[in-house]
């Protein structure tokens, strides 16, 4: 037997019941149209109501963090900046060495870029992940520490441009980590 539904509310007829249990009409006095659930054009169409529960909407907490994301790019940005420094340097310093000369740190260099290259990525991916307050604590920290490495490097006589716009992109993701952390949701405490 088909479920049949009130024309008026929507609601399913319960059983062989001869009123609707929602708005009360004689499902045995109404038109032939009505009966058969089809809809008079007098009358508003409604969706069956249903005795499932309807699931709330995803809380506040949840919500992507604007701040945060915009950091995860500039950290992205900053980690492939990084990785093609630490090949150049790689590249340089082979080749230096290929004709007898020192590599004057560079192949030492580009290990370390390459490191920190691989952290700065981790760093971009999960602030595009939803992060904890905790984390984007660290994130900051991490930018500190970037732009620490970059201002020595340049000290030490790097002036490739690209270490000025990787020092600039950790910065800024730095700062926006730590603006996000307003509005990130607290870590869950563990007993």
């Amino acid at each position: 037997m088909d479920a049949t539904f009130c024309p008026r509310c929507g609601t399913q007829q319960t059983g062989s019941f001869r009123f609707c249990r929602s708005c009360g009409l004689d499902f045995d006095t109404a038109t032939g149209a009505e009966s058969r659930g089809v809809l008079l054009p007098s009358e508003p169409h409604r969706a069956p109501i249903s005795s499932q529960p309807v699931p709330s909407p995803a809380p506040a907490a949840v919500e992507q963090n604007t701040v945060a994301l915009l950091a995860g790019v500039l950290w992205l940005g900053a980690a492939t900046l990084t990785a093609f420094l630490a090949f150049q340097q790689w590249e340089a310093g082979n080749a230096l060495t290929g004709i007898g000369l020192s590599d004057e740190g560079l192949v030492a260099s580009a290990a370390w870029n390459g490191v920190g290259a691989l952290l700065t990525a981790y760093f971009g991916a999960r602030c595009l992940r939803s992060p904890t307050k905790g984390f984007l604590g660290t994130s900051t920290a991490w930018g500190v520490l970037n732009v620490a490495w970059g201002v020595y490097q340049v000290a030490n006589g790097a002036t490739y441009w690209l270490f000025y716009v990787i020092i600039v992109a950790s910065a800024l993701a730095g700062i926006l980590s730590f603006a996000a952390r307003d509005t990130a949701p607290s870590p869950p405490h563990s007993r």
